[in-house]
């Protein structure tokens, strides 16, 4: 029997599935979600042919910020992170940040932004993946102008929010293709899920 489990992660794949498993990590079995959703992954990267030994330390990135008129009374205009996309060497050495205009609509370009992953935060990054949409955080910090200035873009969803918490503000974009082949390969790579074990409640009762 083959089941074909649709991937949130990835609309419209559908991946067969042997139903070979043992009893174990079948339906029914506390571990049977975290595998099948492993087994997904793997599924992927195998298809996407990556290859987790050449796989770079860090990507340069570079942000997209755009701002346009608001319809608040409070405020002038708004911002919002609209793309991030892998950077050249080359324009990070720049360090350059670039501004088109689109009437009243501006984007601010950064290039001077890297992408790093942590061991530490491997767990966070899979729970990233297997959400309904994969993101980017992209971290910023407001100038004297009060325009917003990225400084850091991280995959890790607790990263993002303890930023937040500290009252950085903190934008979510979609992951580019290349990106999610790579933070797919280190969590491969570096991370398993663990097995969630159901605690038994004590009979206070038995003791009596």
């Amino acid at each position: 029997m083959v089941r074909f489990v649709p991937l949130a992660m990835c609309p419209g794949h559908f991946i067969p599935v042997k139903q070979s498993f043992p009893q174990s990590v079948w339906p029914g079995s506390q571990w049977h979600e975290n595998c099948l959703e492993m087994y997904c992954i793997l599924k992927i990267a195998a298809l996407n042919q990556i290859n987790l030994q050449t796989a770079p330390e860090h990507f340069p990135v570079t942000v997209i910020m755009e701002s346009r008129p608001s319809n608040s009374v409070w405020q002038d205009v708004s911002w919002d992170a609209v793309g991030i996309c892998s950077a050249s060497e080359d324009s990070q050495a720049k360090d350059e940040q670039r501004v088109i205009k689109r009437g009243e609509i501006e984007q601010h370009i950064y290039s001077n932004l890297k992408l790093r992953l942590f061991l530490d935060e491997c767990e966070s990054y899979y729970h990233n993946l297997m959400s309904p949409k994969p993101g980017c955080f992209i971290i910023a910090r407001e100038d004297d102008k009060g325009c917003p200035v990225p400084f850091l873009v991280s995959m890790s969803f607790d990263e993002a929010h303890a930023y937040q918490e500290g009252d950085d503000l903190v934008y979510s974009v979609p992951i580019p293709a290349e990106l999610y082949r790579w933070l797919e390969a280190y969590v491969i790579e570096h991370y398993a899920p663990v097995k969630r074990i159901k605690r038994k409640r004590k009979d206070w009762k038995a003791g009596e």
